[in-house]
């Protein structure tokens, strides 16, 4: 029996980021589909065993992506892109999965 999965949208990464905790804005989300769709289908033989992929989101509300205080605090989406993409590349590394996320 085969066991295909559908590819998510950067819509999808949202919603899926969003009950996470975590708000992505269009390219981060983008980031997080490209890599969840590549880990997903880089190997359909894999795609049959029923194993799934859980990637680990940074949290948004962390000091390590906001610089300043109070009024003055602002947020480093750069710095919050590169996580996101060490994140997915580091569970997919660990899970066996080949992919590069751009």
């Amino acid at each position: 029996m085969s066991v295909l999965r559908q590819q998510i949208t950067a819509s999808m990464a949202k919603d899926i980021a969003f009950k996470l905790g975590a708000e992505l804005n269009d390219e981060e989300a983008d980031i997080f589909a490209d890599g969840y769709n590549a880990a997903m289908l880089q190997d359909r033989n894999d795609v049959t065993t029923g194993k799934q992929l859980t990637i680990t989101l940074p949290d948004t509300s962390s000091k390590a992506f906001w610089s300043g205080t109070g009024r003055s605090e602002v947020f480093h989406p750069e710095t919050y892109k590169r996580r996101v993409k060490e994140a997915i590349e580091r569970h997919c590394v660990i899970a066996g999965i080949e992919v590069e996320v751009k």
